[in-house]
């Protein structure tokens, strides 16, 4: 069997991140390794406090055969795969040894190893005879997301000279037939740019075909640098309230309890910690209500941590 491996881009709203794994029906899980990469706060915006992204694909093209990029060239330890589908009577593959400079925005930026290569089609394949680069993606349904929503990001660089009023780059983008463009797009040369969607693409059933045509004012057929597609999941409730989490760390470590208190509080719901009820609020965190020591034999003092599960009924 091949590895499983997932990447998932999340906003931590504390100082220490619980990973739990959760048999849904299909056996005991179990994970061999677990690596965390901090990412720095201005990238990925579409993941924040209520979402997070999990990465269906993320493709550096024109790149085949070769091996990963990864660290040091990509200083968040991104993995970029070569594209697996290049067919040499399909595509060009276009590459340059100078260095690609960095996009000006800082929410999207892909490490010049990746973007110093680009496929576009070759002449008299079908896809230069349509003007058009054709790519697919899939974000696998599941009982929790259904239809789950996409959001795609572009790279592109002009990597060959480009030069005078005969030669012109430009291209539209599309997604499942919808223009996903405002307007045409020329690509900077030698510099990283991306094109993205803020807002999640929905009502596909998970299959996603990104098209980028030429225009017909474009003497110069599309190219594409690398790409990135995440599916959203909800992260609204997901985790218990930062503050009531950080007393019952605070109370489990005073007492040294040794019950099945470990990972989340309050979620999931099936494995709420022994001794506690909690609310669920559809707009809010879990909040522990009701805490019930008498399990352990307690003596002593009340420690200040207990003040601090504002949401407190019983105790």
């Amino acid at each position: 069997d091949k590895p499983q491996l997932a990447e998932i881009i999340a906003v931590v709203p504390d100082e220490s991140v619980q990973v739990c794994l959760v048999d849904t029906g299909s056996g005991t899980p179990f994970i061999s390794a677990l690596d965390l990469r901090p990412v720095r706060d201005t990238l990925y915006p579409q993941a924040n406090a209520t979402q997070a992204l999990v990465l269906v694909d993320r493709s550096n093209f024109g790149l085949s055969g070769a091996a990963l990029v990864r660290y040091p060239e990509d200083p968040y330890d991104r993995v970029w795969i070569p594209w697996s589908e290049i067919d040499s009577n399909e595509w060009t593959e276009i590459s340059t040894p100078e260095k690609v400079q960095e996009l000006a925005d800082p929410r999207f930026n892909a490490p010049s190893a990746v973007m110093q290569t680009a496929i576009t089609p070759r002449n008299g394949s079908r896809s230069a005879s349509s003007r058009t680069i054709e790519l697919s993606w899939d974000a696998a349904p599941n009982h929790a997301y259904p239809d789950p929503g996409v959001i795609g990001i572009v790279y592109f660089a002009e990597l060959e000279a480009v030069a005078g009023d005969a030669a012109k780059r430009q291209f539209e983008m599309a997604i499942n037939g919808k223009l996903w463009s405002k307007a045409p797009f020329t690509p900077q040369h030698l510099v990283c740019d991306a094109f993205f969607n803020s807002e999640a693409h929905r009502g596909f059933g998970g299959h996603y075909n990104v098209t980028l045509t030429a225009t017909a004012n474009s003497t110069l057929l599309p190219t594409i640098n690398a790409a990135e597609f995440f599916s959203v999941v909800s992260t609204a409730n997901v985790a218990t309230d930062a503050k009531d989490v950080a007393a019952m760390a605070a109370i489990k470590a005073k007492y040294e309890v040794k019950k099945n208190w470990a990972g989340d509080p309050c979620t999931p719901k099936t494995l709420v910690w022994e001794g506690l009820n909690c609310s669920y609020a559809i707009s809010m965190p879990p909040r522990i209500t009701r805490l019930n020591m008498s399990f352990g034999g307690l003596s002593g003092r009340i420690p200040s941590h207990f003040g601090n599960l504002k949401a407190i009924k019983y105790l």
